[in-house]
């Protein structure tokens, strides 16, 4: 299409006051992926004459003659978004010059190094200080012949099986991710803890009749078995220490954030049922609940999150909805082990959007910068980011 019909269709498109709408739905690369699918369908030449006859966007929209004369039906602030798109790919950085008083952005220029995004590998540390490094690339089911009762998989470490001794106590192992790193542990009475980027867990090899206590740093996703005592038959508490926080349960799922980067420790309940404490104070939780204990003040606060955006990262993807832009960054230094430095103040500004956590740096790169007000550059495994002039 002529860039006279894509200044036409701008100029439409903030007429029926859209073209907000249409910076949102651009950011959210999954969604969008499948639309521009559906969008590429449509005869684009009858776009503009549907919305000069239309007061408000239009749902049901001609198909390509090539593709025959049924009409599509897609909704229909996502299919603009998708033809915004398509239509004029080339002419984007216009566009949004027109729907921003800032200066012209640009797509991020081709880097001039590879940054690959993180995956499944971590350092296992064993009592004897021994370190194992598990990498995905590396090992598979079977093959940990010097180890035999560790089960590796891909991205899985199982105690199922390790061997208890006479007393009943285990060792204690540890189990870190490196930036760019993520992996998963079966602890030895089944329940299941997922380490993000830059964590870690030190756990006995076989719990004791007491307790199930663990301890954390980084971001880890609980999916906690009941346990009862064999004697007693009363059930067995599972506790996770986190800093000066301890998070006690019987048998739920839970995350835990407590980066020391980060102002909070966060810990967010899917289901069950959750105490938190440190020091004196505790509150207990119902699922959907985050208790947010502040480092500074030592005191919590109790929210009801958005649970897409808490455990995107374990789904593998990012999502950030109006999240400030520091709290992004250090989600994306954390996972693509990249240094980030700020060469202007930019904690005025919030992003919402959405992208697969497979994807490469430079995507990434392109999503934040759609937003206009930002320029993120990598140097030396560094990402500098700085206002867009």
């Amino acid at each position: 299409m002529p860039l006279e019909d894509n200044k036409e269709l701008v100029e439409l498109l903030q007429h029926l006051g859209l073209e907000q709408e249409v910076l949102k739905l651009l950011a959210d690369r999954e969604n969008l992926t499948n639309d521009i699918l559906q969008a590429e369908k449509v005869d684009t030449t009858a776009i503009l004459n549907l919305i000069r006859d239309n007061s408000s966007p239009v749902a049901d929209l001609p198909m390509n003659p090539k593709q025959g004369s049924r009409l599509i039906s897609i909704s229909a602030y996502r299919w603009i978004a998708a033809a915004v798109f398509l239509l004029f790919f080339g002419g984007l950085a216009w566009f949004f010059s027109q729907t921003n008083n800032s200066a012209q952005p640009k797509i991020a220029a081709p880097l001039s190094q590879v940054i690959s995004p993180g995956r499944n590998r971590a350092v296992l540390e064993l009592a004897n200080g021994e370190k194992l490094v598990l990498d995905s690339l590396s090992y598979s089911a079977g093959q940990n012949k010097q180890f035999p009762f560790i089960d590796l998989g891909a991205g899985t470490v199982s105690y199922l099986n390790f061997p208890v001794n006479k007393e009943g106590a285990g060792e204690i192992h540890t189990l870190i991710t490196p930036n760019g790193g993520q992996y998963q542990v079966i602890l030895p009475d089944g329940s299941i803890a997922w380490l993000n980027a830059a964590s870690s867990i030190k756990f006995p090899t076989a719990f004791n009749e007491l307790q199930r206590k663990v301890s954390i740093t980084g971001e880890v996703f609980f999916q906690v078995r009941k346990a009862k005592h064999t004697k007693t038959g009363k059930r067995q508490s599972f506790v996770v220490e986190a800093g000066e926080q301890v998070v006690e349960v019987f048998g739920t799922s839970f995350n835990i954030n407590a980066y020391e980067n980060e102002n909070a420790v966060k810990t967010t309940l899917v289901e069950g049922s959750v105490k938190v404490r440190s020091g004196k104070s505790a509150i207990n939780m119902n699922p959907g609940q985050q208790v947010s204990f502040s480092r500074e003040s030592g005191s919590f606060d109790l929210v009801k999150p958005d649970l897409d955006e808490v455990l995107a990262w374990k789904t593998g993807k990012f999502v950030f909805k109006d999240a400030e832009i520091q709290s992004i960054l250090r989600q994306v230094a954390r996972w693509y082990n990249l240094e980030i430095v700020y060469k202007d103040d930019l904690s005025d500004i919030h992003f919402s959007g959405s992208i697969s956590k497979k994807d490469q740096i430079k995507e990434l790169i392109e999503l934040l910068e759609l937003d206009g007000r930002i320029k993120l550059t990598i140097e030396d495994n560094k990402l500098l980011v700085q206002h867009r002039k």
